[in-house]
């Protein structure tokens, strides 16, 4: 799907034949009839009075100068949500139980259709829920002559802002928005949460520094810094098997093969149903997911609590940018030619030491425990079993090196040459 064509592909339909061309669109190849009984695909649907997302915006915004040639700025934005688009299955039936233990929740069973004539059937309403908001406050000091031989000019800017919805729309298609949502009771029971997009906290600032050495001679020196907050990301459930249940892997929610649960963060061994790794009992996973917990500041402060959509975010990436250039000018047949030499040096701090300059982000989904049981291996009321991933913390803290974001120091060099 590249969100204007979409394909499909059967395994019933006979294509031995030629396939030509056909315009219209009432009899195109069927891979089921209607009343076959069998199911066919997704369906998309739109409700009445269906609208186009629409959001009230308003900012505030003020400059004042200081001494010494000093300009501080300050601006803030609110955004509220007036109609935004809401997805939900309606070809899946309500709860079919709940879990018992500190973890009370509901399951679902994502095979008992309300038609079997299709797969996932996705209304797409409105929802008024939502809003964002952004600060900024900036210093910053116009191009100043300190002597005869300098100027420079600058800026630093310190923002903060926040996001909060339901849905983000990330996918092309309506089926996708629905099944990566990451909820506590399920994909048709969301809650407000914070945004994928919502942007933290963010510290940037650049300097220019001229040199005029004499009217042919003339040095730039840029600096650009940015020191960022990681994305936000989630604790969910990984799945994986073991003796005794499911040979497919387990699942918590079970309302669509991708589960997105939201962990319970347990504040002690009783809130929780570990599974029996090496047959003495379960203190030493205990003792593995406590550790976990206690050394991370969201999950401790979440004990005896579902952690949050979106509820942490990722380490701090610090990365400095320099620019340098060198420019000289010759008279010469009655016309001044001037030569620029630039390098352009991304992530600077990497190049000074390399163990400066990490671009750090964590995954999306983060999973320090997997579901071992699914629904079907334990009755109503019973709690579900969990083994411990003791790696899955180290998704929190991970290293970005590709691109041009990478956390490897690269360089561009250029040369420029301007006649008048």
């Amino acid at each position: 799907n590249n969100g204007g064509v979409t394909g499909g592909f059967s395994e019933a339909e006979d294509f031995s034949e030629e396939i030509l061309f056909n315009a219209d669109v009432n009899t195109q190849p069927q891979h089921l009839n209607a009343e076959s009984g069998q199911r066919g695909g997704n369906v998309d649907l739109f409700a009445s009075g269906f609208k186009l997302p629409q959001r009230l915006k308003a900012s505030l915004a003020v400059d004042q100068k200081l001494p010494a040639g000093f300009i501080i700025s300050a601006e803030g934005i609110y955004i509220d949500n007036i109609t935004e688009i809401f997805y939900e299955n309606i070809n899946i039936k309500p709860p079919v139980g709940n879990y018992g233990g500190a973890a009370n929740r509901p399951f679902y069973n994502r095979f008992d259709r309300v038609t079997n004539q299709y797969g996932r059937v996705i209304l797409a309403s409105n929802t008024g829920e939502g809003y964002s908001w952004n600060t900024a406050l900036t210093i910053s000091k116009p191009l100043t002559q300190i002597n005869e031989w300098l100027s420079l000019e600058g800026a630093a800017t310190w923002s903060y802002g926040d996001s909060r919805n339901i849905f983000d729309g990330t996918s092309s298609q309506n089926s996708s928005q629905w099944r990566n949502l990451q909820t506590i009771n399920g994909k048709n029971r969301p809650d407000v949460s914070r945004s994928d997009f919502s942007q933290g906290n963010r510290i940037s600032s650049n300097f220019i520094f001229n040199f005029k050495w004499n009217e042919n001679l003339r040095t730039q020196i840029g600096l650009f810094h940015e020191s960022v907050q990681g994305v936000p990301y989630s604790f969910t459930y990984g799945s994986t098997t073991r003796d005794g249940f499911s040979r497919f892997g387990g699942a918590i929610l079970f309302d669509d093969s991708r589960d997105n649960a939201l962990i319970y963060v347990p504040a002690d061994p009783s809130e929780i149903r570990l599974f029996d790794e090496n047959g003495n009992g379960t203190a030493d996973e205990w003792e593995t997911l406590n550790n976990i917990i206690e050394g991370n500041d969201y999950l401790r402060s979440r004990r005896g609590q579902f952690a949050e959509r979106n509820g942490d975010r990722g380490p701090w990436s610090h990365v400095i940018d320099l620019r340098f250039l060198q420019g000289f000018s010759v008279n010469a047949w009655g016309k001044k030619h001037t030569f620029q030499f630039t390098a352009d040096i991304f992530n600077f701090t990497n190049l000074i030491n390399k163990d400066w300059g990490k671009r750090r982000f964590a995954s999306q989904n983060v999973q320090i425990l997997d579901a071992v049981s699914k629904p079907s291996d334990l009755g109503d009321g019973q709690a579900p079993v969990f083994a411990v991933d003791s790696r899955g913390i180290e998704n929190t803290d991970q290293l970005d090196d590709s691109g041009i974001q990478s956390s490897r120091w690269q360089m561009q060099l250029g040369i420029r040459y301007i006649f008048n």
